[in-house]
């Protein structure tokens, strides 16, 4: 039995929601690289990040160089975000 047009046009919208999230998360962790904020995989935050005040409050709590966190990547882990040192 193939699939009604309605549930191709969810399954299709459900891709393009996904591949708009991929694009997104690749986007922010670029312009976090071009301000001047260098980006680094928690060492303390445990499991898959879905909260992102969680996150920024294990990061701080890390190091009093990181500045906050995000949970980031398709499968969503915790990252941290502090200044770079310049060149």
């Amino acid at each position: 039995m193939e699939p009604s047009p309605r549930k191709k046009n969810l399954y299709a919208a459900a891709a393009a929601a996904v591949v708009v999230v991929l694009i997104l998360s690749s986007e922010m962790a670029s312009v976090a690289a071009d301000t001047g904020f260098c980006k680094h995989l928690s060492g303390s935050f445990g499991g898959l990040c879905f909260n992102d005040d969680n996150c920024s409050l294990t990061c701080k709590n890390e190091s009093k160089d990181n500045i906050g966190g995000l949970c980031l990547d398709f499968i969503p882990h915790c990252f941290c975000f502090s200044h770079c040192s310049p060149p």
